[in-house]
């Protein structure tokens, strides 16, 4: 028993000295943090990306938005133009009517001021027909 009681007081001495089994941790000296030593950097890198890339499309929906707004804001402005223009083109175009004999009818004078072509023309002739009595003249017919 006593090769027992010797095993036992062997053990409890291993037990207590350091061996390679038991070596501490080391105390740390007062300093600055390690813990980013202790970060999963491929983790972290597909993290920062993903919150680029995200807020990269935010950016350009937005952006699209915006640019949306502008276009149909310079479409509007564009077509008001246009308008405007065609309206000043047709305030300079005049007419006039000049009265022949009653064999030859009327002449129709159409003049354009503006510089820019006239691509289209509608006239509308309302004419006023009277039937004359035999022998009369519209000089002479006053009406």
């Amino acid at each position: 028993m006593s090769n027992n009681n010797q095993r036992r007081a062997g053990r409890a001495l291993a037990q207590r000295r350091p061996a390679p089994a038991r070596v501490q941790a080391r105390r740390r000296a007062p300093g600055p943090s390690t813990s980013w030593l202790r970060i999963d950097w491929a983790k972290a890198s597909a993290v920062v990306a993903v919150v680029a890339a995200i807020a990269g499309l935010l950016l350009t929906g937005i952006s699209t938005f915006y640019g949306a707004l502008v276009a149909r804001e310079q479409l509007g402005q564009a077509r008001e133009d246009a308008r405007i223009r065609a309206e000043d083109q047709a305030s300079k175009v005049t007419f006039w009517v000049e009265d022949r004999d009653l064999k030859n009818g009327h002449l129709l004078h159409v003049m354009n001021r503006s510089p820019d072509a006239i691509t289209r023309v509608h006239v509308l002739i309302i004419a006023h027909l009277w039937l004359l009595p035999e022998g009369a003249t519209r000089d002479t017919h006053s009406t």
